[in-house]
């Protein structure tokens, strides 16, 4: 590596300058001699210091006589508070992690979901299976002989039964549900509509399974 430099004027072996200078002056004959850019110190950058700031707190509107205050924060204190910070949001991050989006507010907003979601599915999957009119409508089709012939028997009907319209009131209810029902040789679906009271149940009742629908009742029923 040429850590010289020749004088072009009387040929004197020059040593570079210490300085970001782009010529020198011979020492032997006073010429000027550019300074080959290979040769040339190139200044060092130093990390700019962080600049202190400023923080005014002011006082609230209805504070009267209360006088403004201000912190003057000096650059190796706020380095501090910097890291600090980062400490900070790093700790945020693995809590944020650990307890799934964002903190125990998103986890009981989650909770408050589930059980919303479990109130609905008993409301509409659950409620009226205690209703007079579901389970006239199931010992129907469980004992009508062309829904026998279809699925089989014995004929169960399935957890869940949904409700597209129901109203109840006291011993009076009306609606519209579906289920539903599975034997041996397959399974279908019951789609009631109908009203109950205290002195008689009108059922309207249709089972589809494979694409072929049987009218199972329709008028007054007489169930247990």
């Amino acid at each position: 590596m040429t850590t010289s430099f020749e004088c072009p004027s009387c040929g004197a072996a020059l040593e570079p300058p210490r300085t970001p200078v782009a010529s020198l002056q011979c020492p032997y004959c006073g010429t000027t001699v550019v300074v080959p850019e290979a040769l040339r110190p190139h200044p060092v950058e130093t990390p700019h210091p962080p600049e202190g700031i400023t923080i005014n707190i002011r006082p609230p509107e209805d504070g009267l006589n209360r006088p403004q205050i201000t912190f003057n924060v000096p650059p190796d204190k706020l380095a501090q508070l910097q890291q600090a910070e980062a400490a900070m949001l790093a700790t945020r991050r693995v809590r944020r992690g650990f307890l799934g989006c964002g903190g125990c507010g998103c986890f009981i907003s989650l909770l408050f979901f589930v059980a919303f979601a479990g109130f609905m599915t008993f409301i509409f999957g659950f409620s009226i299976k205690n209703s007079v009119m579901y389970k006239c409508a199931v010992q129907l089709a469980q004992s009508n002989a062309q829904v026998v012939k279809l699925i089989g028997t014995p004929i169960k009907a399935d957890t869940f039964a949904w409700i597209s319209n129901y109203k109840s009131s006291g011993s009076n209810e009306t609606g519209h549900f579906t289920t539903q029902l599975s034997g041996p040789k397959g399974s279908g679906t019951l789609d009631v509509s109908g009203s109950h009271d205290r002195s008689s149940t009108d059922l309207d009742i249709t089972f589809d399974s494979n694409g072929e629908t049987v009218q199972v009742y329709s008028g007054t029923a007489q169930c247990k």
